[in-house]
Protein backbone atom coordinates (compact mmCIF):
# COMPACT_ATOMS: atom_id res chain seq x y z
CA UNK A 1 0.00 0.00 0.00
CA UNK A 2 1.25 3.49 -0.78
CA UNK A 3 0.52 6.73 -2.54
CA UNK A 4 2.45 6.16 -5.75
CA UNK A 5 1.02 7.27 -9.09
CA UNK A 6 1.08 4.65 -11.81
CA UNK A 7 0.13 4.77 -15.46
CA UNK A 8 -2.00 1.98 -16.84
CA UNK A 9 -2.32 1.59 -20.60
CA UNK A 10 -5.62 -0.05 -21.45
CA UNK A 11 -8.09 -0.84 -24.15
CA UNK A 12 -11.74 0.09 -23.70
CA UNK A 13 -12.46 0.33 -19.97
CA UNK A 14 -16.05 1.43 -20.44
CA UNK A 15 -17.18 -2.08 -21.34
CA UNK A 16 -19.28 -3.77 -18.68
CA UNK A 17 -18.82 -7.38 -17.68
CA UNK A 18 -20.37 -9.79 -15.21
CA UNK A 19 -17.61 -10.71 -12.76
CA UNK A 20 -18.01 -13.57 -10.30
CA UNK A 21 -15.70 -15.06 -7.69
CA UNK A 22 -14.30 -18.44 -8.71
CA UNK A 23 -15.31 -19.79 -5.28
CA UNK A 24 -18.94 -19.01 -6.13
CA UNK A 25 -18.47 -20.69 -9.52
CA UNK A 26 -17.20 -23.84 -7.79
CA UNK A 27 -20.20 -23.93 -5.45
CA UNK A 28 -22.56 -23.47 -8.41
CA UNK A 29 -20.82 -26.24 -10.37
CA UNK A 30 -21.09 -28.56 -7.37
CA UNK A 31 -24.83 -27.93 -7.12
CA UNK A 32 -25.21 -28.43 -10.87
CA UNK A 33 -23.32 -31.71 -10.76
CA UNK A 34 -25.25 -33.04 -7.76
CA UNK A 35 -28.72 -31.53 -8.25
CA UNK A 36 -28.91 -29.99 -11.73
CA UNK A 37 -31.32 -31.40 -14.29
CA UNK A 38 -29.59 -33.32 -17.06
CA UNK A 39 -29.83 -31.44 -20.35
CA UNK A 40 -30.93 -28.21 -18.67
CA UNK A 41 -29.00 -24.97 -19.15
CA UNK A 42 -27.97 -22.68 -16.28
CA UNK A 43 -26.01 -19.43 -16.28
CA UNK A 44 -23.28 -19.26 -13.65
CA UNK A 45 -22.79 -15.53 -13.17
CA UNK A 46 -23.20 -12.76 -10.63
CA UNK A 47 -26.05 -11.06 -12.47
CA UNK A 48 -24.34 -7.69 -11.90
CA UNK A 49 -22.31 -5.60 -14.31
CA UNK A 50 -19.11 -3.72 -13.58
CA UNK A 51 -17.16 -1.56 -15.98
CA UNK A 52 -13.46 -2.30 -16.21
CA UNK A 53 -12.88 1.28 -15.00
CA UNK A 54 -14.87 0.53 -11.84
CA UNK A 55 -12.75 -2.57 -11.22
CA UNK A 56 -9.53 -0.55 -11.69
CA UNK A 57 -10.86 2.14 -9.32
CA UNK A 58 -11.77 -0.41 -6.63
CA UNK A 59 -8.37 -2.11 -6.81
CA UNK A 60 -6.42 1.15 -6.83
CA UNK A 61 -8.49 2.39 -3.87
CA UNK A 62 -7.75 -0.79 -1.92
CA UNK A 63 -4.06 -0.43 -2.69
CA UNK A 64 -4.01 3.27 -1.89
CA UNK A 65 -2.49 3.88 -5.31
CA UNK A 66 -3.42 6.59 -7.78
CA UNK A 67 -3.72 5.22 -11.30
CA UNK A 68 -3.56 7.36 -14.39
CA UNK A 69 -5.35 5.54 -17.17
CA UNK A 70 -4.25 6.03 -20.75
CA UNK A 71 -6.44 4.29 -23.27
CA UNK A 72 -4.82 2.99 -26.42
CA UNK A 73 -7.35 2.70 -29.25
CA UNK A 74 -5.19 -0.01 -30.89
CA UNK A 75 -6.09 -2.24 -27.92
CA UNK A 76 -9.85 -1.86 -28.49
CA UNK A 77 -11.68 -4.87 -29.89
CA UNK A 78 -13.71 -3.65 -32.87
CA UNK A 79 -16.64 -6.03 -32.38
CA UNK A 80 -16.63 -6.20 -28.59
CA UNK A 81 -20.03 -6.26 -26.88
CA UNK A 82 -20.35 -3.15 -24.72
CA UNK A 83 -22.35 -4.88 -22.00
CA UNK A 84 -22.43 -8.55 -21.01
CA UNK A 85 -24.44 -9.37 -17.90
CA UNK A 86 -25.91 -12.79 -17.26
CA UNK A 87 -29.04 -13.90 -15.46
CA UNK A 88 -28.61 -16.43 -12.67
CA UNK A 89 -32.30 -16.54 -11.74
CA UNK A 90 -32.78 -20.13 -12.84
CA UNK A 91 -29.78 -21.25 -10.77
CA UNK A 92 -31.11 -19.35 -7.76
CA UNK A 93 -34.67 -20.58 -8.09
CA UNK A 94 -34.13 -24.22 -9.08
CA UNK A 95 -31.00 -24.99 -7.04
CA UNK A 96 -31.22 -22.34 -4.29
CA UNK A 97 -27.71 -21.12 -5.19
CA UNK A 98 -26.52 -17.75 -3.94
CA UNK A 99 -23.21 -15.98 -4.51
CA UNK A 100 -21.36 -15.56 -1.21
CA UNK A 101 -18.65 -13.13 -2.31
CA UNK A 102 -19.07 -9.48 -3.28
CA UNK A 103 -16.79 -7.96 -5.90
CA UNK A 104 -15.04 -6.06 -3.11
CA UNK A 105 -14.41 -9.25 -1.12
CA UNK A 106 -13.10 -11.03 -4.19
CA UNK A 107 -10.73 -8.23 -5.14
CA UNK A 108 -9.55 -7.78 -1.55
CA UNK A 109 -8.83 -11.52 -1.25
CA UNK A 110 -6.96 -11.40 -4.57
CA UNK A 111 -4.83 -8.49 -3.35
CA UNK A 112 -4.10 -10.24 -0.04
CA UNK A 113 -3.06 -13.40 -1.88
CA UNK A 114 -0.60 -11.55 -4.12
CA UNK A 115 0.77 -9.49 -1.23
CA UNK A 116 1.58 -12.75 0.57
CA UNK A 117 3.26 -14.12 -2.58
CA UNK A 118 5.47 -11.05 -2.90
Amino acid sequence: HGTATNELITGDITIIRDFIDVRDVVSAYYLLLTKGEKGDTYNVCSGKGWSLKEIIDIISGMLGTKVTIRTDPSLFRPNDNKIIIGSNEKLKIKLKWRAKYTIEQSLNDMIQYWEEQI
